[in-house]
């Protein structure tokens, strides 16, 4: 005689196949979860700017500026392009006011200089610039370099996978970085974890004030003592080694020449020299004539691709309480620059001598 189960139990089985693939979808509703949310205003707000993969604080800061700047403002029409000398010395609300009162022409300019970033790194990011956002003006300001090659925070930006691949580079990782904020907060709290931040040339100054508009300066303006004494040989002997044995460097003016490239119909490149305190020539080995030189270099090149180039050693812009050292500006120095600035381009586009960037340009 056979029992009967009196507490029959339901039991089910998956089919071969679907433990996977639910596993597949809880894996991607969490990502598209931490992806929206790592999208969010509110998020970002709390959080440091995520990373791209470069181990340079300051280019991964101004590219996530960039971005929420271009996302709120629309397309941006100018883009100031140099070393820290740039992103220190140029306001751009202080460069379009100017520029309108000029032209009657609206602007959005965007400030995009990075500390040590050389001619080298500056070629390979005018290029990424224009080719992404489509500047219709872009304003070269930089020191001349001596190197042969990229510096050490340099070549933290040319190392970047995300730059890399936004160059044409086929990297993964690139590709990751360029589509998931997500991702970019992950690596930022990875590479904090193994290594955390310190004085290197690629991390961050916790004294640095950053504006929407990518403009930075620092909290406090250190006051220059002395400034207008020569350079002490001690105190500052790391500038005197550096331009002891001063050359043009062929590779400083290869990459000169691929910014100058750029220009074309759609775009205008200027080159514009921030201002140096007279005293800042005694470190070069032959004084203001080796600064001259590289001038007169510059012009050529510039010249050449017919592109404006702006000077300033002889106009004697900025005062000594403009100064933050001897080759920076301070934040009464960037509004004395920016406003002349505004007024020389401004000046240009009604002579003629520039297209208007806030007018578009119709293509052959």
């Amino acid at each position: 005689m056979s029992t009967i189960n009196r507490n029959p139990t339901l039991q089910l089985t998956w089919p071969l196949g679907q433990v996977p693939l639910l596993a597949l979808l809880m894996l991607g509703l969490i990502i598209g979860l931490a992806e929206g949310m790592a999208r969010t205003e509110t998020v970002q707000a709390q959080l440091p700017p995520p990373t791209l993969g470069s181990g340079h604080t300051m280019f991964d800061t101004k590219v996530a500026l960039l971005e929420a700047f271009v996302e709120k403002e629309g397309p941006v029409d100018c883009i100031f392009l140099g070393a820290s000398v740039t992103n220190a010395g140029i306001d751009p609300e202080i460069f379009e006011q100017v520029y309108q009162n000029r032209t009657g022409q609206e602007l959005k300019c965007f400030n995009f200089g990075i500390k040590g970033l050389m001619m080298y790194g500056t070629a390979a990011v005018a290029q990424m610039l224009v080719e992404t956002y489509q500047p219709r003006l872009l304003i070269l300001s930089t020191l001349p370099g001596l190197e042969q090659e990229p510096r050490q925070a340099e070549q933290l930006v040319l190392d970047s996978p995300w730059l890399q691949y936004k160059l044409g580079q086929p990297r993964f990782d690139g590709w990751l970085l360029e589509h998931s904020v997500a991702y970019r907060y992950w690596l930022h709290g990875r590479i904090w974890l193994e290594q955390p931040p310190s004085s290197s040339a690629g991390s961050p100054n916790f004294n640095m004030v950053y504006h929407p508009n990518g403009y930075s300066h620092f909290q406090k303006n250190r006051k220059m003592v002395n400034i207008n004494h020569p350079p002490d040989p001690i105190e500052e002997a790391e500038l005197f080694e550096y331009y002891a044995d001063f050359e043009i460097s062929e590779g400083h003016l290869a990459a000169l020449e691929r910014i100058l490239q750029l220009q074309s119909e759609q775009m205008t490149v200027v080159i514009a020299e921030v201002p140096v305190h007279p005293t800042f020539f005694r470190f070069f080995p032959r004084g203001q004539a080796d600064y001259e030189r590289i001038l007169a270099v510059t012009r050529q090149y510039a010249d050449h691709y017919e592109v404006l180039f702006l000077t300033t050693p002889k106009l004697n812009l900025i005062p000594n309480r403009g100064w933050r050292n001897r080759n920076h500006l301070n934040q009464k120095g960037a509004k004395i620059f920016s406003r002349w600035l505004g007024q020389e381009i401004g000046q240009a586009v009604n002579q003629g001598r520039l297209p208007d960037p806030g007018k578009t340009v119709s293509s052959k």
